[in-house]
C-alpha cells in the first residue's frame, strides 16, 4: 500500500507508534545502562568493601593475638598466663572465622593466590605460637622470648604482609568497580543525550511528514472548490489516492461533473427558447405582413 493511500487516522497511528517506539527505545537503553551501574555498584557493596572490612579485621585481630603472646611471655604469675591464654584461645577461633568468611568471597585468581598465601602464613604462625605458649607455660621464657622476636616475629610480618596484599587487591578491585560505575553512568549520559537527539529529529521528521501529508491535498481541495464556486468548470480534477482527501476530490470531481452537464442543459434550454421566441416573432412578423397587403 502507498503512503498517499493511507487514511489520515493511520496515519496518526503510525506516528504515535513510531514515537511511542523511539521512547520505548530510549527506556530500554536506559534501563540497560542502569543495570550496568547496578551490577558494578552491588560488586563494590557485596563483594570488595565486605572484603576489605573483613580482611581489616583480621589484620587487627592478628595483632591483638601477637600483644597476647607478648603478654603471655613476659608474665609469671600463674593466673595472669592462664587468663592469657584463655584470652588467645578466643582471639586464635576469632581469627580463623575471619578467615573463612573472607574465602568464602574470593572470586579471582589474583585473590585466590593470595588467599592460598594467606592460609599457608597463618598455619604456620599458629604452629609457632603453639610452641610459644607452650614453652612460656613450662616457664621457658628465654627460649620462648627468642622465639617470639626471632622466627615467630619474621612470619607474623610475612603474615602481615600478606594480609595488607590482600587489602590492597581489594581496595584496587573498588577502585576499578567504581570506575566502571562512573564510566556507566557516563555512557548512560552520552547515549540519553544521543538518543533524545535521534528521537527529537525522528518527531520532527514525522510532524513535517504528517503535516503535509494531510494538508497539501486539503489545500488543493480548497483551491478547486474556490474555482468552481467561481464558477470556473473547466479545471481538471485528478484522484490520485482512496484516503479521506482522495474522496473528497473524487466527490468534487462528480459535483464538477454533473454542474457541468446542469449548465449544458440550462444553455440548451436556453437556446430553444431563443429559437422558439425568433420563430415566434418571424410568424407574428409574417401575419402582419399579410395583413397590411389584404388591407
Amino acid at each position: 500500500m502507498e503512503f498517499r493511500n493511507l487514511k489520515i487516522s493511520t496515519r496518526l497511528v503510525a506516528v504515535m507508534a513510531l514515537l511511542s517506539s523511539v521512547l520505548v527505545g530510549i527506556v530500554l537503553v536506559a534501563l540497560l545502562q542502569m543495570q550496568a551501574m547496578r551490577k558494578s555498584t552491588q560488586e563494590i557493596t557485596d563483594n570488595w568493601l565486605p572484603s576489605v572490612m573483613l580482611v581489616g579485621n583480621l589484620k587487627a585481630a592478628i595483632s591483638n593475638l601477637r600483644t597476647l603472646e607478648s603478654q603471655h611471655v613476659l608474665n609469671t604469675d600463674e593466673a595472669a598466663m592462664e587468663r592469657f591464654a584463655q584470652t588467645m584461645v578466643g582471639a586464635v577461633t576469632v581469627i580463623e572465622t575471619l578467615r573463612q568468611d573472607y574465602t568464602k568471597r574470593v572470586n579471582t585468581p589474583d585473590e585466590q593466590a593470595l588467599s592460598a598465601t594467606l592460609e599457608a602464613d597463618w598455619k604456620k604462625y599458629q604452629a609457632q605460637h603453639q610452641e610459644l605458649v607452650d614453652m612460656s607455660t613450662r616457664r621457658e621464657k628465654f627460649p620462648a622470648r627468642k622465639l617470639l622476636e626471632g622466627d615467630a616475629k619474621l612470619t607474623f610480618d610475612g603474615l602481615s604482609a600478606t594480609v595488607d596484599k590482600v587489602i590492597t587487591l581489594n581496595q584496587q578491585g573498588a577502585g576499578t568497580a567504581a570506575l566502571n560505575t562512573e564510566a556507566h553512568a557516563s555512557q548512560a549520559r552520552i547515549i540519553m543525550l544521543i538518543a533524545t537527539a535521534v528521537a527529537l529529529g525522528v518527531a520532527a521528521a514525522a510532524a513535517v511528514w504528517l503535516i503535509r501529508s494531510i494538508t497539501t491535498p486539503i489545500r488543493t481541495v480548497v483551491t478547486l472548490a474556490d474555482q468552481i464556486a467561481q464558477g470556473d468548470l473547466s479545471q481538471s480534477i485528478t484522484v490520485d489516492s482512496n484516503n479521506e482527501t482522495g474522496q473528497l476530490l473524487a466527490a468534487l470531481q462528480r459535483m464538477q461533473t454533473q454542474l457541468v452537464q446542469v449548465v449544458a442543459n440550462v444553455r440548451s434550454g436556453s437556446e430553444s427558447v431563443a429559437t422558439a421566441s425568433a420563430e415566434i416573432a418571424q410568424g407574428n412578423h409574417d401575419l402582419s405582413a399579410r395583413t397590411e397587403q389584404q388591407a
